[in-house]
């Protein structure tokens, strides 16, 4: 918090400085991941978007940059089509934008790859492919984004879902995971990242489970990121998944959405081991996530979208 207001007051000094307020964005968005807040994320996005009315050529690309991250939060934590269209909008700004003098414009590309890969439309996949391609291109083999940049090809390419797009899923995320392994500060998400491409294979689930548990290890307890890891376990690994399923619907954090899917596998877990008091349990707490995976403040359709992925979970508590 120190350092958040610090740039609080820098920013009051200067309100009309778009390098300050974009600076106090990006903290305020690393406080949202830090404790779930809307409240810091929806500020961080305020000031993102009043920077970014900056004609600054030098400075204008990293501060669309980071209002497209903002967006993206936001878009995985509430589901408005809104917030999603418009990051993909800046993300594209800031790679249209970049200059020479930028010695990494890979973190753009990788952030445009990102977020049209959430869209998940054939053309925005065929896009967030050709940008991650050239975000690897442009980051050398020593830099710490690299591995994150080749897992995040990995996941487009698992998104096609050929049998061709997915060894090639598998070959870019094994190496990206070794890579990190042999850093000083391996990356659990990459190596989950390298376990999901092999779990998209039946022939190599066991050591797609070895994957996972190595990528649990990497990270730490507090981290939101642990409940997709979770979740994938929980997936992979059915004498276990009620363990798996329900450390992820509790994982503080954590995107409610993805809360919600581990607490109906939780329940459904339970149940089927005949443990229909754990399963009762699991669908209370899955109820109780129904108002955070579809806000208020969404319009009718992104609501109708998030809610459906949730049918049935209060008769499924009923009968329980």
């Amino acid at each position: 918090m120190e350092a958040v207001d610090t740039a609080r007051r820098a920013h009051r000094s200067a309100p009309g400085n778009p390098i300050l307020a974009s600076h106090l964005g990006l903290l305020l968005r690393r406080e949202y991941e830090r404790t779930g807040s809307l409240g810091d994320l929806n500020e961080a996005i305020d000031l993102g978007r009043a920077a970014a009315s900056t004609d600054d050529p030098f400075h204008g690309p990293m501060i669309w940059n980071n209002l497209g991250t903002m967006l993206e939060a936001r878009y995985i934590r509430l589901g408005d089509s809104a917030d999603l269209a418009e990051a993909i909008a800046v993300a594209r700004s800031a790679t249209e934008r970049t200059t020479e003098a930028y010695v990494q414009p890979g973190m753009f590309l990788a952030t445009l790859a990102r977020i049209l890969r959430i869209s998940g439309t054939r053309a925005d996949l065929a896009e967030a492919e050709a940008a991650a391609e050239r975000a690897i291109k442009a980051t050398s083999l020593d830099s710490p984004g690299y591995p994150q940049r080749c897992a995040l090809l990995a996941l487009i390419l698992l998104e096609r879902g050929t049998p061709e797009a997915i060894d090639r899923a598998v070959n870019v995320s094994r190496r990206a995971a070794m890579v990190t392994l042999g850093s000083t500060h391996p990356d659990g998400q990459v190596v989950h990242v390298a376990a999901m491409a092999l779990a998209a294979r039946p022939d190599r689930r066991a050591q797609a489970i070895r994957y996972a548990q190595r990528a649990l290890a990497l990270t730490r307890p507090d981290d939101p990121a642990r409940a997709s890891i979770e979740l994938s376990l929980g997936d992979w690994s059915p004498a276990r998944a009620v363990e798996h399923y329900r450390s992820a619907a509790l994982q503080p954090g954590a995107a409610p959405s993805l809360r919600c899917d581990a607490a109906h596998g939780w329940a459904c877990a339970a149940e089927a081991a005949g443990d229909l008091e754990e399963a009762a349990k699991a669908y209370c707490h899955a109820v109780d996530l129904l108002p955070t995976t579809a806000p208020r403040g969404l319009g009718r359709a992104d609501r109708e979208r998030r809610l459906d992925r949730q049918t049935g979970l209060a008769a499924q508590l009923d009968a329980n």
